[in-house]
């Protein structure tokens, strides 16, 4: 049976159930398209990648289409003042703690300094960051052999 099909009929075949496809597809999903382009209010434009030379702008069309749903940043903008304030008091204590090691301070001075300027920072002292700052103490201290303070030691600091 399939031995008398011949090559050309069966591309034949092949070509016109697959014109059918996308004719049903075009016209199904497509149709105000379609029909723009046979009524002749729209023109037929292949857009494809092209190459750009360094002088030419790329072109309106080439640029990605604009979002539909504009997300608010405007809450996330919004910067607040502990965010600054921990950044200051970190790279306040990384150089604190590295003069003290420089100039070899024993512990009870190392921990006066530290707690002179942890009272720069009150918002700090209230804030969830506070635990994490200890441990930025602690771990900053404990690269020096000569510096070894506790999370707790740092923690008590703030009080």
């Amino acid at each position: 049976m399939l031995t008398n099909i011949s090559w050309g009929t069966y591309v034949t075949a092949v070509a016109l159930l697959l014109t059918s496809w996308y004719a049903f597809v075009g016209f199904r999903f497509y149709f105000t398209e379609v029909k723009g382009l046979l009524s002749g209010k729209h023109k037929f434009r292949v857009t494809g990648p092209r190459s750009l030379t360094m002088d030419e702008p790329p072109s309106p069309e080439a640029q990605a289409p604009p979002i539909a749903h504009e997300i608010d940043t405007s809450a996330f903008a919004v910067e607040d003042p502990t965010f600054n304030d921990v950044d200051a008091v970190v790279e306040k204590l990384k150089s604190t703690i590295a003069d003290a090691a420089k100039r070899s301070v024993v512990k009870e001075e190392l921990l006066t300094y530290l707690q002179l300027v942890l009272e720069e920072f009150p918002s700090v002292k209230n804030s969830p960051f506070r635990e994490s700052v200890s441990e930025f103490i602690a771990s900053e201290c404990n690269k020096n052999d000569t510096l070894t303070v506790t999370a707790e030691e740092a923690d008590a600091l703030w009080d």
